[in-house]
């Protein structure tokens, strides 16, 4: 759900939702991996799983994490409707 910082500002783990329980899990790290699957489901027709939707993104933009080339999105083609012009 979202990355835990110290006060220098330091990434401490991360708090997630338990899909079995409901409840908020707190997870203690020296490192962290953000594996969020990117955020596909920005697009009305894609291909990519329904929990592609960027909240990765959405944490690591809020713990202050530099952020690069965020146009460059995957589009996978054959998700869009297709028109035969034959």
């Amino acid at each position: 759900m979202d990355l835990v910082k110290n006060q220098d500002g330091a990434i401490l783990g991360c708090t997630a939702l338990c899909m079995e329980t409901g409840e908020i899990c707190y997870f203690k790290s020296k490192a962290t991996i953000l594996a969020t699957g990117g955020a596909g489901r920005i697009y009305a027709s894609t291909t990519n799983a329904h929990i592609n939707t960027g909240d990765g993104v959405g944490m690591a933009l809020r713990a202050g994490v530099p952020m690069q080339d965020m146009e460059m999105w995957q589009f996978h083609q054959p998700a869009l409707p297709v028109r035969a012009f034959w």
